[in-house]
């Protein structure tokens, strides 16, 4: 029999912004290991429910443990690793030196090969100052940022917008292969068919709720309509 260790859990998380409830009553837990998609439309909760999860907004009431602890503190912080939509970095420093002033915030940071091997940053785009990135290198270096400090567990707040379909893949291909080296990975997306090729299990939000919770299959067989085809 394995035993599941439960690394973040919540119970009854509320966050109200005047008349709306943006995450009404969500209680969830989450397993060591898991690849977890929390998948619903543009103002569903999911966003704000990843924020709180972190620490950077203030629920309204509710209780969150993360590896036992609360979300604020140090210990906390040390073990994991964010990806947001949007994250400003110091733009008159070159790629390596971003990577490496991050990674001395560590005590056991991923070495800088490693992370450039995950991400797919070319070797040459190191020397480029940070500014001068496109999008689609700037989420690269986002993501770097996000497992540089070799974290316990990721978050990812839509992590794949502004991808084209082949720097996605690759994006994908990455986080399995942090996933199997035993990560627990969090992501939003209102990308259904993302969630269905990557997550082992999807948080269903509608309205500030989790209307469903279960395993890819789980949730197509209860949700879908049978159909004929001849």
């Amino acid at each position: 029999m394995v035993l599941m260790e439960t690394i973040i859990a919540t119970k009854h998380l509320t966050k109200r912004y005047k008349d709306l409830w943006a995450v009404n009553d969500v209680s969830f837990e989450v397993e060591k290991g898991e690849l977890l998609a929390v998948l619903g439309k543009n103002g569903a909760g999911k966003s704000t429910t990843l924020l709180v999860l972190l620490g950077l907004v203030k629920p309204t009431s509710g209780n969150i443990l993360i590896l036992n602890k609360k979300p604020h503190e140090r210990a906390v912080k040390e073990r994991i690793g964010v990806m947001l939509q949007e994250v400003s970095v110091i733009d008159a420093l070159s790629v390596k030196e971003v990577l490496l002033m991050f990674s001395s915030y560590y005590e056991n940071p991923l070495r800088l090969e490693e992370v450039l091997e995950i991400t797919g940053i070319p070797i040459e785009l190191l020397k480029k100052k940070a500014y001068k990135l496109s999008g689609g290198q700037k989420r690269r270096l986002n993501f770097a940022l996000a497992i540089i400090s070799n974290p316990q567990i990721v978050f990812l707040d839509e992590p794949t917008v502004g991808m084209d379909s082949t720097v996605r893949k690759k994006f994908w291909q990455a986080i399995q292969y942090l996933n199997d080296e035993g990560k627990t990975v969090i992501f939003t997306t209102h990308y259904l068919q993302e969630a269905d090729d990557v997550a082992k299990r999807i948080m269903l939000f509608n309205q500030g709720k989790v209307i469903a919770d279960g395993s890819p299959l789980q949730l197509k067989s209860h949700l879908s309509d049978g159909a004929i085809s001849f």
